[in-house]
């Protein structure tokens, strides 16, 4: 009796261990296949792709599947591996899976998680909401069961949603200054380092007590040192287009 237990635990974890195995060669060759479409079918003159990208935010790391830089705006790509057919709104706290034979998984919402990246990318870049859009990718799915927004998608159609997006709100200077910022703020291995946690810590000062974004223009707010007149010396959170937006307050 004991040998039969332990040769079908045996059969299980060898099946459990072929159902990881598969799923994460899977979702590699998705992520490849991401990557392969977005430089076949996206202009690299119009558009900058950059792929895993980590950065450091006041409740630690964030990861971005990809960042398409382009002067059409800031495109922020998260990929979500399902199969079936998807059901869900954006109002609904649970989305459903449905399989074959009348299967269902839930899993949670997108868009809380899609939104919480756009306020990450608007505060770091200093941009406005206009000027990023999510997008969430759905791979080895068969459709939506419902019409959903156009940020919701699958297949090849999100190169469409970008593509749709024609009016240009970046100049090539800013795209090239955005790449540089990304590029020396992305944390390699998902290390962080001492001046990385006070960094954490100002960010949270920001977020949790002010927010991120300036409540007039919506760019990214910034500590900032008062050089003159009777608050010398005193720290401000202030608009970072300043003067321009002259929105600010004493910390």
């Amino acid at each position: 009796m004991d040998i039969f237990i332990i040769c079908i635990t045996l059969v299980v974890l060898a099946l459990a261990s072929f159902v990881l195995y598969d799923s994460f060669f899977k979702k590699k060759h998705d992520s490849d296949k991401i990557k392969k479409a977005t430089n076949f079918f996206l202009n690299s003159n119009d558009y900058y792709l950059m792929t895993n990208v980590v950065l450091l935010t006041f409740d630690g790391l964030q990861k971005f599947d990809y960042l398409i830089i382009s002067r059409y705006g800031v495109f922020i790509v998260m990929a979500q591996h399902y199969s079936g057919i998807i059901s869900g709104n954006e109002s609904k706290d649970t989305w459903t899976q449905e399989l074959k034979n009348h299967n269902t998984l839930n899993f949670s919402n997108p868009t809380q998680v899609v939104n919480e990246r756009v306020q990450t990318i608007c505060g770091f870049l200093g941009l406005t909401k206009e000027e990023v859009f999510p997008v969430v990718l759905f791979t080895g799915i068969k459709g939506f069961k419902y019409p959903m927004s156009r940020k919701f998608t699958f297949g090849s159609r999100y190169i469409e949603y970008i593509r749709s997006k024609t009016e240009i709100l970046l100049t090539s200077q800013q795209i090239e200054n955005f790449v540089r910022s990304v590029e020396n703020k992305r944390k390699r291995q998902g290390l962080i380092n001492e001046s990385d946690q006070i960094e954490q810590n100002q960010q949270r000062v920001l977020s949790l007590e002010y927010g991120n974004l300036c409540p007039s223009c919506g760019s990214a707010m910034e500590i900032r040192s008062l050089n003159d007149g009777p608050n010398n010396g005193r720290k401000i959170l202030a608009c970072k287009l300043y003067p321009t937006c002259n929105q600010s307050r004493l910390v």
